[in-house]
C-alpha cells in the first residue's frame, strides 16, 4: 500500500479532514512543474508540442524517438526467474501463481490469468485514491491560465491550508497546542512541504477569518427567509462568570419548510450591567444581524432580570422609527414555569423531609446502626415488601429524585422501630401518606418538563397546547381534592401557573388551531375541561383575538418572497381533493372558488374538513402543499409553528462544557469564544471535502 492510501485510510480521525485539504499540495514547486509538463507530454490533444513549447519557452520539445516494438503490458504483473535446473518461470507480483515460459501463446496465457486475479484488483483499489489525488493536482494546474499561475496558486493555497485547519480546529474542538506540538508539524509537513506552521497567536486570527466568513454567509441566507424568526434569550455563568454570558438562539421555518434553531450570538457582558445595559447590548446584536424588523417572538426563562430585558427590547421593536403591522409576542419558558410548581410544592413536605433526613443520619452514625437497618431491609424484602431505593440519601436537598429515594424505604422505616428500640426519628404515618401524594401529583408535572427539555428533535408549536392544557386541568383537579394538603398546595400552584397562562394561552391556541388535524375543536373541548360553563366565552374571545392576528397579516405582511401566484407554480404537481378525498374537477373548483369568493382565507380554512387524526403527521409539509390555498395563513403558521416553548437549555451544563474546550479558552476574548460556539453550530457538521477541492 503506498503513503497516500495509508495517509487516508489509517490516520487519526482529527487528521483526516485536513488531510483530504493538504493532499492537493504534496508536492513543491518543481515537483508540480514536472507532474504538469508530464500530463501536458501526454494529453497532445488538449496541447500540441508548438504549444507547449511557446508557453515554455525554456522547454526543448524533442524528436519523436524511433519505433520499436511495443512490450506487453503482461509483463508489469509478472516477474521474470530462472530456477536451479535453468528453466525460466513467470510469477505473479499480486498473488505469487507461477507459469513456467514458453514460447507459443505465452502472453495469452499470462493475460486471462492478470483478467482473473483477486490479488491483483485489490491492489489496484489501494492504488486508487492515490491515482485520483494526482489526476486531482494535474486538473488544478494545468489550467487555462497556464504556467504562470503555478506560484501564485501554491501562495493561495497556503492560506487556504492555514484556514483549512482554522476550520478543523473549531469543528473537532481540537486543542489550541495541536498547532504547536512537533508530531502535529511532521505530520503536516509531511503533507504540505510548503506550509507555514501556525503559532497560537496566528491560529486566533485565522478562527475571526473563518468567523466573519461564516458570519457574512449566515447572515445573507437569513435575507432570504420568507417568515418571522424567534429568539430565545439565556443569561448563563458559573462561579467566576454570575450570568454575565448571554446566548440568544434563533428558531425560524426556512423557505423549504424545515425547521431550524441556530445560535446567533454568544457574548461575554460585562459582569456590572444591569438590565439595562443588558437590554442594549442585546438590542445592538439584533440591528448587527439585520432581523430587528422581523422578529415574532422572544422567550426567556421568566427569571426577574431576563423578564425585564424581554420587556424593554419588545418596547423598543414595537416603537422604533418604522411602523410594522405585526405585534411583536413574548411566551414565556413552559419549562421553568414548571421547575417552578415542582419547587412550590416541594415546600410543602420540606419539613418532613429533613426529618427523613435525620434518620438517615442516625442510620449512618455508627456501625450498629447501619447493621440493623440491612437487617430491617432483608426482612422487607422477605415479606414481600416494596424496597423501590438501593441507596439512602443523606444530607440531600428536598427535590423529586430525593424524594422518590426516601420513599422506597418507607416500610423498612417502620419495621427499623422494630429491630432497633432507640430509633424514634421515623415520621408518623400521616405524615409519609402527605409526602406520597404530594410527590404523586408533582411528579406528574416533573416528567412533562423532562421530556419536553430532554427531547432530540425540534417541535413545532402546536403540539404543547394539549400538554399545557393538561397541566393546568390537573391543577384545578388537584383543587377539588379532599385532602386539605393537596388542596391547599394547588390553590399556590394555580396563582403561579395562571400568570404563565395568560400570557402565552393565545399564541398556543392559534398554534393549534393552524393544526389542520384539529382547527378549532380542540381548543373548544380543552376550554370545556379547564372554564366548565365560561368556556364558550373564553372560546368567543379566542376567536376575536385570532382574527384580529390574522387581519395583520392580511393587510401588511409584505416579508414573503414568495405570492400566492408564484406559489401555486411551485405545487402543480399536486391535485387538490375535495372534502370526499375525490380530485377536483376544473368546473368543480370554479363553483368552488365562486360561492367562497366573499369569505376570507381564515373562513375558508375553519369550515373545511379537518385531516384525519393521525399522531405521525408532517404539519409543515401540509402548509408547503397548501401555501396557494392559504397563502396568509401560511405566513401565520411559518412563523407561529416557529415559536419555541422553551428557552431552557438541552444540556444545562452548556456553559461549563464550553469552557472545557481547552484549557486556554476561559481566557479567551469575546469574539474568538463566540466564534467556537457559533461556527460549529452554523455549519452542523465538518465541511465536505469537495467543497474545498472545487
Amino acid at each position: 500500500m503506498n503513503y497516500a492510501a495509508w495517509t487516508l485510510k489509517e490516520a487519526p480521525p482529527v487528521f483526516q479532514v485536513y488531510m483530504i485539504y493538504a493532499s492537493i499540495n504534496v508536492m513543491n514547486n518543481d515537483e508540480l512543474e514536472t507532474q504538469s509538463l508530464q500530463e501536458v507530454t501526454h494529453s497532445t490533444a488538449a496541447f500540441g508540442a508548438n504549444e507547449m513549447a511557446m508557453n515554455r519557452p525554456n522547454v526543448e520539445v524533442l524528436a519523436s524517438p524511433v519505433k520499436k516494438r511495443r512490450k506487453s503490458k503482461v509483463w508489469e504483473a509478472f516477474t521474470i526467474t530462472k530456477s536451479m535446473d535453468g528453466k525460466e518461470w513467470a510469477i505473479c507480483k499480486h498473488c505469487g501463481k507461477k507459469y513456467a515460459r514458453s514460447r507459443k501463446k505465452e502472453t495469452s496465457n499470462l493475460l486471462k490469468h492478470m483478467e482473473k486475479c483477486p490479488s491483483r484488483k485489490n491492489d489496484e483499489d489501494q492504488e486508487k485514491l492515490s491515482d485520483e489525488t494526482t489526476t486531482t493536482i494535474t486538473t488544478l494546474v494545468v489550467n487555462d491560465k497556464g504556467w504562470n499561475h503555478l506560484d501564485d496558486k501554491i501562495a493561495t493555497d497556503k492560506e487556504r491550508n492555514r484556514l483549512d485547519v482554522a476550520r478543523m480546529i473549531i469543528s473537532h474542538r481540537c486543542p489550541w497546542s495541536m498547532v504547536e506540538q512537533d508530531i502535529s508539524k511532521t505530520f503536516l509537513n509531511t503533507m504540505q512541504p510548503t506550509s507555514t506552521f501556525q503559532s497560537q497567536s496566528t491560529l486566533k486570527a485565522d478562527i475571526l477569518h473563518v468567523y466573519k466568513e461564516e458570519k457574512d454567509k449566515f447572515c445573507q441566507s437569513l435575507t432570504e427567509i420568507s417568515g418571522r424568526f424567534s429568539l430565545t434569550i439565556n443569561l448563563l455563568g458559573n462561579d467566576t462568570t454570575y450570568r454575565s454570558i448571554c446566548l440568544i438562539t434563533l428558531h425560524f421555518i426556512d423557505n423549504d419548510w424545515q425547521l431550524k434553531k441556530k445560535i446567533l450570538a454568544f457574548k461575554k457582558l460585562s459582569f456590572w450591567d444591569d438590565s439595562w445595559d443588558k437590554s442594549r447590548a442585546f438590542k445592538r446584536m439584533l440591528l448587527d444581524w439585520n432581523i430587528d424588523k422581523s422578529i415574532c417572538c422572544i422567550t426567556a426563562q421568566n427569571i426577574v432580570e431576563e423578564d425585564c430585558i424581554v420587556t424593554e427590547i419588545r418596547k423598543w421593536l414595537t416603537y422604533k422609527d418604522y411602523v410594522s403591522p405585526l405585534r411583536v409576542l413574548d411566551c414565556g419558558c413552559f419549562v421553568h414555569i414548571l421547575n417552578l410548581l415542582v419547587d412550590d410544592g416541594l415546600w410543602e413536605v420540606e419539613d418532613i423531609f429533613q426529618k427523613i433526613m435525620k434518620c438517615n443520619s442516625y442510620i449512618f452514625s455508627t456501625p450498629d446502626n447501619e447493621r440493623k437497618f440491612r437487617i430491617a431491609v432483608d426482612y422487607a424484602r422477605s415479606e414481600g415488601m416494596k424496597v423501590i431505593s438501593e441507596e439512602v440519601p443523606v444530607n440531600s436537598t428536598c427535590s423529586i429524585q430525593s424524594l422518590e429515594k426516601v420513599l422506597g424505604f418507607r416500610e423498612v422505616f417502620f419495621l427499623l422501630q422494630v429491630v432497633d428500640s432507640d430509633f424514634s426519628l421515623n415520621p408518623l404515618q400521616e405524615e409519609w401518606e402527605k409526602i406520597t401524594r404530594v410527590y404523586n401529583c408533582l411528579k406528574v408535572l416533573a416528567e412533562v418538563g423532562h421530556n419536553i427539555s430532554g427531547s432530540r428533535g425540534l417541535l413545532t408549536m402546536n403540539v404543547f397546547f394539549p400538554k399545557v392544557c393538561s397541566i393546568y386541568k390537573n391543577l384545578i383537579q388537584w383543587g377539588k381534592s379532599d385532602s386539605s394538603d393537596i388542596h391547599s398546595m394547588a390553590d399556590k400552584l394555580k396563582m403561579r401557573f395562571k400568570m404563565y397562562w395568560s400570557k402565552c394561552h393565545l399564541v398556543l391556541a392559534i398554534a393549534v388551531i393552524l393544526d389542520p388535524r384539529f382547527k378549532f375543536d380542540i381548543v373548544e373541548s380543552w376550554y370545556k375541561e379547564i372554564y366548565g360553563q365560561d368556556a364558550e366565552e373564553h372560546g368567543e374571545r379566542i376567536q376575536a383575538d385570532l382574527k384580529k392576528v390574522y387581519n395583520e397579516y392580511a393587510g401588511g405582511f409584505k416579508n414573503s418572497t414568495t405570492s400566492s401566484a408564484d406559489a401555486s407554480t411551485l405545487f402543480t404537481d399536486y391535485v387538490m381533493l375535495d372534502h370526499l378525498g375525490m380530485p377536483l374537477t376544473p368546473s368543480h373548483g370554479s363553483d368552488t372558488d365562486s360561492g367562497n369568493s366573499q369569505k376570507s382565507e381564515l373562513e375558508r380554512y375553519l369550515e373545511e374538513p379537518k385531516f384525519r387524526s393521525v399522531e405521525e403527521f408532517d404539519i409543515l409539509g401540509w402548509w408547503c402543499v397548501n401555501t396557494p390555498n392559504f397563502p396568509t395563513l401560511a405566513n401565520m403558521a411559518r412563523d407561529f409553528l416557529a415559536i419555541p416553548v422553551t428557552a431552557a437549555l438541552a444540556n444545562p451544563t452548556f456553559i461549563s462544557d464550553v469552557l472545557k474546550i481547552d484549557p486556554i479558552s476561559s481566557d479567551l476574548d469575546s469574539e474568538i469564544m463566540e466564534a467556537l460556539i457559533c461556527v460549529p453550530n452554523w455549519l452542523q457538521m465538518p465541511p465536505k471535502t469537495e467543497n474545498y477541492i472545487k
